[in-house]
Formats: structure tokens, sequence, C-alpha cells
């Protein structure tokens, strides 16, 4: 058997022949991922087996169970109930209370991309672990496997709340920022935000050979409502800019933002 510490959590692999064992958990669950072989387990009632490389078991705090493996290896994670609540609520932006724990589950499938990156990561942990240890150097890697190992644990014994995420939304382009802002504040608006400049979308007045005018997207209101060209030869446009919003809001909204602004 191979053990050590991973932040506050114990990582061990073994090869076993013949070996039964009876533990029990106490603040802690643990995750066990059968490398080779076809381990049997038994937790109270249940009574069921695994096969390697397709299924994985989870023991629930406060539980005993026996172990049974005629030939095989494995690899364990030891996961404390502390905190568990609150790393949860981290990855899922929502609230739970300690009625998580019913949520988890005792037996979960080895073949989705989660429960493989977890099995990677964990068998990638003792390893390097192992190789930064001969150096005394095992210290500079280890938060950096606990976090990973400890997300990954999370998302594959509860499986559910893996999809309760609100998926990112989408970013969102900035000029003047008028509507933006208040959008932000009010909650509404939440993602990514894209800055734009002049030397990204066009900003001004131009004259057109047919004698029409070319509005840039970054044209502030305020310089629409001021432009003499614009003034003589579209009255109406010109005054709906000197009458949209306060003088403050018309020196830093431009035109392209006024007209895709989200509606209220």
């Amino acid at each position: 058997m191979k053990s050590m510490l991973v932040g506050g959590h114990n990582l061990t692999k073994r090869d076993s022949r013949n070996w039964r064992s009876i533990r029990e958990t106490r603040d802690a669950l643990i995750v066990l991922m059968p490398l080779s072989g076809a381990p049997q387990y038994r937790n109270g009632a249940m009574n069921f087996e695994v096969e390697a490389q397709k299924s994985g078991v989870v023991t629930a705090p406060h539980s005993k169970y026996t172990t049974t493996v005629k030939r095989g290896v494995g690899i364990a994670l030891t996961v404390p109930t502390e905190g568990l609540v609150a790393r949860v609520e981290r990855l899922t932006d929502k609230a739970y209370s300690d009625s998580l724990i019913p949520r988890m589950v005792d037996k979960f499938d080895a073949t989705t991309p989660v429960a493989q990156a977890l099995t990677r990561g964990m068998k990638s942990a003792m390893t390097e672990m192992g190789n930064l240890d001969a150096f005394h150097l095992a210290a500079l890697a280890s938060p950096a496997f606990e976090e990973m190992l400890l997300n990954l644990a999370v998302a594959a014994i509860f499986p559910g709340i893996g999809v309760e995420r609100e998926p990112p939304m989408s970013p969102e382009f900035r000029a003047g920022g008028a509507d933006l802002s208040g959008r932000r504040r009010s909650g509404v608006s939440r993602g990514a935000i894209l800055d734009i400049s002049p030397a990204t979308a066009p900003a001004g007045l131009r004259a057109e050979p047919d004698g029409g005018l070319r509005l840039g997207a970054l044209t502030t209101i305020a310089a629409l409502a001021a432009d003499p060209v614009l003034r003589a030869g579209y009255p109406g446009l010109a005054a709906a800019a000197s009458g949209l919003a306060t003088p403050q809001i018309r020196r830093v909204a431009t035109l392209g933002g006024n007209l895709v602004q989200r509606n209220r």
C-alpha cells in the first residue's frame, strides 16, 4: 500500500490479493476508484460489486463498510465533510445546507469526463508528489493537487449539483457604458465586458458622395446634437439627440449603444 497526504487529505493506492477490510468512516467521505479487478463493497444493507474503469464508490460519513478484493488495484481519496457545503456553494453559486450529504451517491459512473479526470488526477498526484517528495518538494505541488482533486470529487459524488451552476453569460461590448453601468448595478448584466474604442469602431460623421452622412457607431449623442452639418441637413435627428437623457449621459453615451441597449 502507498499512502500520502495531499493537503490535509489522505490519498491511498493499494494492490490487493485476497484482501478483506472492515472500516468505519467518521467526519469524512471516501472516494474509491478501482483501477483493476472487481472489488465488492458492503455498506449496511447495500452490497454491490464494482468493475474497474467503469464504476466508483463513495462511502458516507459515520458508516461502516466492508471491502473484499480477490485481486485488484484501487486508489482512494479521503474528503472531510468540514467545508464540503462551502465548496459546493462556491462551485455552483447556490446556497445549500447540511442536508447536502443525503444527495450523495454510493456508486457512480467512472466513465464520465469528471470521473475520468478525477482518476487521472489521483494517479498523477500520487506519482508527481512521490517524485517531488524525494527532493523534499512535495509541499510545493500539494495545494494545487488538493484543490483540483476536491473540486472533481465533489462533482463526481454529487452529480446532480454539477449541472445546477448557471451557464456563463455572453460577454457584452462597452463603449460609453451609460446603459451597461445601470444594468450591472441591478444584476441584469453579469457577463464579461469587452471594451471597444474608436480604433476598433468608427466615430464621428462623414459626408458621402451622394450627399448623405455616415454616422460612426462610437459617436457620442452630444457630438450628434452639436454637429452643424447634422443640424442643417437632418434637424429632426439633431433635435432628438439634444433631448436624449441628461447632458452628462449625452457626453458618454454613443449612437451604437443607444440603438442596441437592452429593453427594460
